[in-house]
């Protein structure tokens, strides 16, 4: 496996054909970092390209506390039992992505229900699974409303348990879409970027989406009410109406990480109730490429950039930048709190982390 990373590793882009790889899922024990098990699921080429900041493996598995569900874009869904016995599996087809950037949306798990969301260049789609059986449910294609140019996505769906139902929401190229649990479209918002990373997410029963690049104008937030139907985007010259409590075009949605943190190292504090921006500041003057998404405990906001420095911020009325833990390696890997433990992943090591119980 080493020898197979170090051949990947001699450049930044690779064509599949010229690398044959070993698709792993492992299994640490939580206390000590022993690896328990170990299920070599696939060997051979990978079936798309990468972007530089992507690998072929981006998508997070997921997990009910009884089974493993690993879903690799253009190759297929694999499911395990907790002590890595194979359950079931089922192949995808290749599909062309933008600039053979390669997959990124990670599956969503919900009731016994599974998930997959791929946009790509070529016939977009969301699907839905048992997630006992593998039996598949259904498929809603997706006619990829951006441009030409830009049909692909890297947005995870998002399962809004809210007030009135069970929703699926997604995020393309110029659009959210929600579908209800049959994978019916319930609606759509349109006058979002091109770029769809950052993945949906709700707080006090709104959802909250954005989208954008670096290089776009148009670097949308919103916050969305529930119960919305058909077309609910606000009015040209307009930022709100019956479903969409605000919307700001110009806000700095984030490129990479869900938010709360920007690409370039500017922290922002939002009111979600109306989107006013309460305060923007720079964290650090060494704070720079952060792609993993931040996390938030014990009131404090926490933020890992790409040269493995977490930064820690205050979540009060001001800015207050409370310290930098460095672990000095390459990390792009949001980190999973599990517990009392924080697991950090960087390009060569796992991480877990708690605080003393001593004195």
């Amino acid at each position: 496996m080493d020898e197979i990373m170090a051949k990947v590793n001699e450049r930044d882009a690779e064509f599949p054909d010229e690398v044959t790889l070993v698709y792993s899922l492992f299994c640490m024990d939580l206390e000590t970092g022993k690896l328990l098990w170990r299920n070599d699921f696939f060997k051979g080429n990978p079936p798309a390209g990468r972007h530089r900041k992507n690998s072929y493996t981006s998508q997070t598995p997921v997990t009910d506390g009884e089974t493993v569900y690993v879903y690799v874009a253009f190759l297929g869904l694999y499911v395990f039992d907790m002590a890595g016995n194979d359950q079931w599996q089922i192949p995808l087809d290749k599909h062309q992505v933008y600039l053979d950037f390669g997959g990124g949306a990670s599956p969503a798990l919900h009731d016994d229900r599974l998930f997959i969301l791929n946009d790509n260049q070529e016939d977009s789609f969301v699907a839905d699974y048992d997630g006992k059986t593998g039996e598949h449910l259904w498929t809603t294609l997706r006619p990829g409303m951006g441009s030409p140019q830009m049909k692909a996505a890297w947005s995870s769906p998002f399962v809004w348990e809210n007030e009135l139902r069970t929703e699926v929401v997604t995020i393309e190229p110029d659009f959210v879409i929600s579908y209800d649990l049959d994978g019916t479209e319930l609606w759509r918002m349109a006058r979002m970027a091109q770029f769809a990373i950052a993945r949906p997410f709700a707080y006090a029963g709104m959802l909250y989406v954005t989208s954008g690049s670096q290089g776009e104008p148009n670097r949308p937030m919103a916050a969305i009410c529930p119960g919305g139907s058909g077309e609910i985007t606000p009015a040209e010259g307009t930022t709100a109406n019956d479903f969409v409590a605000w919307y700001d075009r110009v806000a700095g949605g984030t490129y990479l990480p869900t938010p709360v943190i920007a690409d370039a190292g500017i922290f922002s504090k939002h009111d979600p109730a109306t989107g006013k921006r309460l305060y923007r500041s720079r964290i650090h003057p060494t704070a720079r490429n952060f792609t993993s998404s931040p996390w938030v405990y014990d009131g404090k906001v926490f933020a890992l950039n790409e040269e493995g420095d977490t930064f820690v911020m205050f979540t009060g009325e001001e800015f207050e930048l409370l310290g930098i833990n460095s672990l000095d390696e390459f990390s792009m890997a949001t980190p999973a709190v599990a517990g009392d433990r924080l697991l950090i992943r960087t390009q060569g090591k796992l991480y877990s982390i708690r605080q003393s119980t001593s004195g």
